[in-house]
């Protein structure tokens, strides 16, 4: 029995395999798809900013320096060698001045020497002007001293004529009264005596009347003064009355003690007129030994004015005399003062004139040898400059790199990026010369690349839109231990070209995208905001923005 034949769509289906099913499909496409979005929505990116520059030293005093000769000369010696390590103040070149009055050895020895020796002699003026100004000090003193004592003596001359000439008068007169009224004088004090005795009785006898009628007064008083006082008790009369009565009462008491007083006195001069009398009685004069005393007091006067007379010329002409003196005296001297001082300010300038010149002169010297400003390395020497070569005044002799671990980048950044830096953010620096591998938006995965964080930024531009931004090592991260640090300077010398990555916000990668994709700049904040932990930049989770929210920068 003849197999029959299989069908032809069987047959066809069992050669070709069957196409997946509709909803495996889908299933796969939206497994896919939530694997994608979930990576991009919690996949961290790292936004930066991309700035090329050369490895610099940020100490101004610390960066390669070029030394100039500082006189014209003709060069003695090279003391170093390119590449030579020297110290700070080490010798590098000796050059020896051409300019003809600084060729002399011995002209800084001399200039010293003249200056001491102007010195010196300023110093012996100083010590006579000292001397000179006491000298005309002690002048001037005296001058009015000595004038006033010769004018006292003659003043005193003229006092004694006058005395004496007073006592002459009084002599003569004396030696007349005792020719002429001698007797009579004594007859008339007897009879002053008398008559004072006589007023004295007189007044005794009126202080006596007087006392009388006080006395009355005073009776008479105190019994106004009592009746008024009681007529007061009663009421009769006033307390103003009764006070002017008390007060009247006290002047009768004190009016009475004064006639009192004054009889008492009165009875004393009595008896001291009694007692005169009774002595110019007793007493009795020789009229011819009195007579003779006077003539004798005469001539005595006499003889004293002449004696005054003589005084006053001598003592007028001693004064003259020490006036003219001490006034020369005081000429000389002032003439002498000026003419000291006039030389001493010579020698000032002169002095001044040479301590210039020798500070020029040694200044000058000084420039001959040339030293190293600071400890380094000798980078080049001039090309055109040998020992015996003659130099100019401020030509180039050798290039300097002074010894620093001052290390820091250069990088200078775009326009359109220096917006979004800032001072204070962290940077990942590759240096050339230096394996590394940088992915970025990821410095996690970077390798061979250095921690640094910017320390200065340009106030503005380098005049095409450019700005400079200073960087530094990370100190913070280096301490911890977290990053490596910089290369030795032996290694990582200045003028190394680099690469920085100044890094910005972090934001999920479809966020990074989706900026991209529209050309938005990237998210910025101050450094002072960043959020941070253990050294290190917190990863937060930026929320999407809006297109209202973009600010471009203006260009």
């Amino acid at each position: 029995m003849t197999t029959p034949l299989p069908d032809p769509l069987e047959r066809a289906l069992v050669l070709v395999p069957l196409r997946p099913s509709r909803r495996r499909i889908a299933l796969t496409l939206l497994v896919i798809v939530a694997l994608v979005t979930t990576l991009l929505k919690v996949t961290p990116y790292q936004q930066t900013v991309i700035g090329n520059g050369k490895v610099g030293v940020y100490s101004v005093m610390a960066r390669p320096q070029t030394i100039d000769a500082q006189i014209g000369g003709r060069l003695v010696a090279w003391n170093v060698e390119e590449g030579q390590a020297v110290k700070q103040g080490q010798l590098l070149a000796i050059i020896q001045d051409t300019e003809a009055r600084y060729l002399s050895p011995e002209r800084v020895a001399l200039i010293r020497q003249q200056l001491t020796a102007q010195r010196t002699r300023k110093q012996r003026e100083l010590q006579r002007i000292t001397e000179l100004e006491s000298q005309l000090t002690a002048l001037r003193q005296s001058q009015p001293q000595q004038i006033e004592a010769a004018g006292r003596r003659q003043e005193q001359a003229k006092n004694s004529r006058e005395i004496s000439q007073r006592q002459v008068a009084i002599a003569e007169d004396n030696l007349r009264r005792v020719r002429e009224v001698v007797r009579l004088q004594v007859k008339q004090r007897l009879l002053q005596a008398d008559l004072r005795l006589q007023q004295a009785q007189d007044r005794f006898a009126q202080v006596e009347q007087t006392v009388r009628v006080d006395t009355i007064a005073l009776e008479n008083q105190k019994l106004q003064r009592k009746r008024i006082g009681e007529l007061f008790s009663q009421g009769l009369r006033s307390q103003r009355q009764d006070e002017l009565e008390q007060q009247a009462l006290i002047a009768a008491e004190a009016k009475l003690a004064q006639s009192q007083k004054a009889r008492e006195i009165s009875q004393n001069d009595i008896e001291a007129a009694r007692k005169e009398l009774e002595i110019v009685k007793a007493t009795t004069l020789d009229a011819d030994i009195q007579v003779q005393q006077a003539r004798n007091q005469v001539l005595a006067a006499r003889e004293g004015e002449q004696n005054a007379a003589q005084q006053i010329g001598i003592a007028g002409n001693d004064r003259l005399q020490r006036a003219f003196d001490t006034e020369a005296g005081i000429r000389s001297a002032e003439a002498n003062l000026q003419s000291v001082r006039s030389s001493v300010a010579a020698l000032d300038r002169e002095i001044a004139s040479a301590e210039l010149e020798l500070q020029n002169v040694e200044a000058r010297v000084s420039q001959q040898k040339i030293y190293a400003p600071a400890a380094g390395r000798v980078s080049r020497i001039g090309k055109t400059v040998g020992p015996g070569q003659t130099v100019k005044k401020d030509d180039e002799l050798l290039e300097l790199v002074p010894e620093t671990q001052d290390q820091a980048v250069e990088l200078v950044l775009g326009g359109f990026d220096a917006p979004l830096v800032t001072v204070g953010r962290k940077v990942r620096l590759q240096f050339n010369g230096f394996p590394a591998v940088q992915v970025q938006g990821f410095p996690q995965t970077a390798v061979g690349t250095f921690a640094g964080v910017i320390h200065r930024m340009d106030p503005d531009d380098d005049g095409t839109g450019r700005v400079r931004v200073w960087v530094k090592p990370d100190q913070e991260l280096i301490q911890a231990g977290k990053e490596n640090p910089w290369p030795n300077v032996t290694r990582l010398r200045p003028g190394t070209d680099t690469v920085g990555w100044v890094l910005l916000d972090t934001v999920p990668l479809w966020y990074e995208l989706w900026r991209q994709f529209n050309a938005f700049p990237a998210n910025f904040r101050d450094a002072s905001e960043l959020p941070k932990k253990d050294g290190a930049e917190k990863v937060k989770k930026v929320k999407p923005m809006k297109e209202g929210d973009i600010k471009l920068p203006k260009r």
